[in-house]
């Protein structure tokens, strides 16, 4: 199954792009019937995984999402998430497992500290001058050190 419609979520997986799109009353409240819905998508993902790249978590309620960072209709949020998850489809997948290998837990206090310094240096231009120019590229190579580049060859 590569698409799911249920009663408080959807989800559609693309070329290496699962996009799960929550839409439950009032502000996709995780009650009896979303739990529901998440335990078919995790089932259904459990077999995706391998191939799957990137997730995109929107909303379809236009009055927020419960958890923060609200991707709603075809904003710019969704456009630059959609295109940096295209980006990551382009690495090898054992690059991707070696990745999320870094993937750690951590505690709240040194969570708000990483996100205040993330928030201070990606409000930098020249960051988001970067990022501009690696959502519009379609050479994955382009973004990574000249070394590294040269030895790629």
């Amino acid at each position: 199954m590569k698409e799911f419609r249920g009663r408080a979520l959807g989800w559609g997986w693309r070329e290496g792009v699962l996009e799960l799109t929550l839409d439950r009353e009032p502000l996709n409240e995780i009650g009896s019937v979303m739990l529901e819905d998440l335990e078919k998508f995790v089932a259904q993902f459990k077999g995706l995984a391998p191939v799957t790249s990137a997730c995109i978590i929107t909303s379809a309620r236009p009055g927020g999402f419960c958890a923060g960072a609200h991707l709603a209709g075809e904003g710019y949020a969704l456009e630059v998430a959609r295109s940096m998850a295209q980006q990551v489809t382009k690495f090898d997948p054992e690059t991707r497992v070696a990745a999320k290998k870094f993937i750690k837990p951590i505690p709240a206090s040194e969570l708000k500290k990483e996100i205040e310094l993330f928030s201070k240096l990606f409000n930098r231009p020249v960051v988001m001058e970067s990022l501009r120019r690696f959502v519009e590229s379609a050479d994955p190579m382009k973004h990574l050190p000249v070394r590294t580049r040269q030895s790629a060859s």
